[in-house]
């Protein structure tokens, strides 16, 4: 067990709901087990999604927490992925605690710039900045599969897929071709 200013390394990783079964239960097994051969103890700690994000957002926590997420950011624009990451997103949609001047304004940037150009040269050096920090750590990219039949027409795309647990719309749309 390795020690760190006097104290174990052991901590609570917290999994909420959607991450705590199937896929993302084995994600944790992965990790837990790469944390270990290294001497850092992690134990799950099994949570619905409205307690996971109470936890995560607690002011008066005294413990260092880690979570496992299943998510994913919209695919359609950046502005909603990098506004969780702003000061005041924090306690409510931010969960990594970050809170950084630079990124703020830098959002704030992004947010108003009429130069698509312009804009993704600031979106590009969040990315960066959120890269070098280490703000997020991205585990894995699940394989996504999509299968399309000349049989059925008017399938829009949300966020970039055809389905999604974000969005019932492509459901109410599509229609036998014909």
């Amino acid at each position: 067990m390795r020690i760190a200013n006097g104290h174990p390394m052991r901590y609570p990783m917290i999994l909420p709901d959607d991450t705590s079964s199937g896929y993302g239960l084995r994600s944790f097994q992965i990790v837990r087990s790469d944390f270990a051969r290294i001497g850092v103890r992690l134990t799950p700690r099994l949570l619905d999604n409205a307690a996971a994000n109470d936890a995560l957002a607690a002011d008066d926590s005294k413990e260092f927490t880690m979570s496992m997420w299943a998510w994913s950011g919209a695919a359609s624009d950046p502005d909603d992925t990098l506004n969780y990451l702003t000061c005041r997103s924090w306690g409510t949609l931010n969960d990594t605690g970050y809170c950084g001047r630079e990124w703020d304004r830098l959002y704030a940037e992004q947010g108003a710039a009429m130069d698509p150009a312009a804009r993704r040269r600031i979106v590009d050096r969040m990315q960066r900045m959120a890269a070098r920090q280490r703000i997020l750590l991205v585990l894995d990219y699940a394989d996504k599969i999509e299968a399309h039949s000349r049989s059925w027409t008017d399938l829009p795309l949300v966020g970039g897929e055809s389905f999604s647990a974000e969005s019932k719309i492509p459901l109410q749309s599509v229609r036998r071709a014909g």
